[in-house]
């Protein structure tokens, strides 16, 4: 590969991952062209990929109402088999010809990206899990801004997950960079995500989340992921998010 190929390669991967919370926020240091650099351990030319299973970054005995079986189950069976599951698809779509029917790349590539779009966002969930502080600062202001009030914010996206009932999804509280704001959004499948958008606070709603320690109980589950919120990574996501809305009305 050529140095100039290369070099827009590490661009385009840059940008791609920045909409799903990762390379964009590199835009915000200028370092764009080396954002997934610092964020995957393998060489940028190597296919597969070797993605790395992130650590928790905090104990699951911490969490209130959240047990420790429950999140280390998560956390290694769900995410950690959507990250190996990521790299054994791009190993098989590597190992198709040149003349391999259309079908079979089509659906490799479905796979690849429900897996990856599985990783991102475990990994987005469980980094903003782990504290109980209250919601402040911007965070608070933009959220009583769009619904009038924290209250009325929770009991939107509570009702939400609730509403999923036994099916699978998510339930994202995102920035829209077209109309700079918040927006909080359903999605059924980890195929899916809201177009333009950085997720700032995630709520896993797939029954693997929940199931070992609340059976049925959804709304148990809802009420336990409320309580151990990290407000102040979600309060970081957002200053860099706002930061991308800004460079993208100068440009």
């Amino acid at each position: 590969m050529s140095s100039s190929r290369r070099q827009f390669v590490k661009l385009g991967l840059g940008t791609s991952t920045a909409l799903m919370g990762g390379g964009l926020f590199d835009v915000v240091s200028g370092r764009l062209a080396l954002a997934s650099e610092d964020r995957s351990p393998a060489s940028i030319d190597a296919f597969p990929r070797k993605y790395e299973i992130k650590p928790l970054s905090f104990k699951p005995e911490s969490l209130k109402d959240l047990s420790p079986k429950l999140i280390t189950s998560h956390h290694e069976n769900n995410y950690g088999g959507a990250v190996k599951n990521l790299m054994k698809v791009e190993a098989e779509i590597m190992k198709l010809s040149a003349d391999a029917p259309a079908f079979v790349l089509t659906g490799l590539k479905s796979s690849e990206h429900a897996f990856r779009n599985s990783m991102i966002l475990h990994e987005l969930y469980f980094e903003n899990l782990g504290a109980n502080f209250k919601v402040k600062g911007r965070t608070a202001k933009i959220i009583s801004g769009a619904w009038g009030s924290q209250s009325r914010f929770e009991s939107e996206m509570k009702t939400s997950g609730a509403g999923v009932g036994g099916g699978t999804g998510w339930i994202i509280l995102g920035w829209d960079l077209r109309a700079e704001q918040p927006i909080l959004s359903c999605i059924g499948h980890n195929n899916q995500f809201p177009a333009n958008s950085i997720p700032l606070l995630l709520m896993d709603v797939y029954e693997h989340a929940y199931a070992i320690e609340y059976g049925a109980n959804l709304k148990g589950y809802i009420d336990a992921f409320f309580a151990n919120i990290n407000w102040e990574v979600v309060e970081k996501r957002l200053e860099k998010a706002e930061s991308v809305s800004k460079l993208l009305r100068r440009s």
